[in-house]
C-alpha cells in the first residue's frame, strides 16, 4: 500500500520542503497536476511527487492501536 504526497521545496530554502497535499489516487499527468497545484498554491518552488510506502518500519502510538489499525485495514481489504 502507497500514498502520493505533493511536495513543494522553495527556492530560498531547499532545504526546508513543505507537503501540499497528500493523494491516495494518481493523478493520469502529474505534469499538469504538479502545474494546478502551484498555480493554486501562488508560492514559489519546485513541485514534485514522492511516494511514500508503507508497511516498511511503522510504528504506531500507543502500542494498542496497531492491532485496531490493522484490523481495520483487513475489512476495509475485503
Amino acid at each position: 500500500m502507497s500514498d502520493w504526497l505533493t511536495i513543494r521545496i522553495p527556492f530560498n530554502k531547499p532545504d526546508k520542503p513543505e507537503i501540499i497535499e497528500i493523494l491516495a489516487d494518481v493523478p493520469l499527468n502529474w505534469k499538469k497536476y504538479l502545474r494546478q497545484m502551484a498555480n493554486k498554491t501562488k508560492k514559489a518552488g519546485r513541485y514534485l511527487a514522492a511516494n511514500i510506502l508503507y508497511n516498511v518500519g511503522e510504528a504506531f502510538y500507543p502500542e494498542s492501536t496497531e492491532k485496531e489499525y490493522k484490523q481495520t485495514e483487513k475489512k476495509s481489504g475485503d
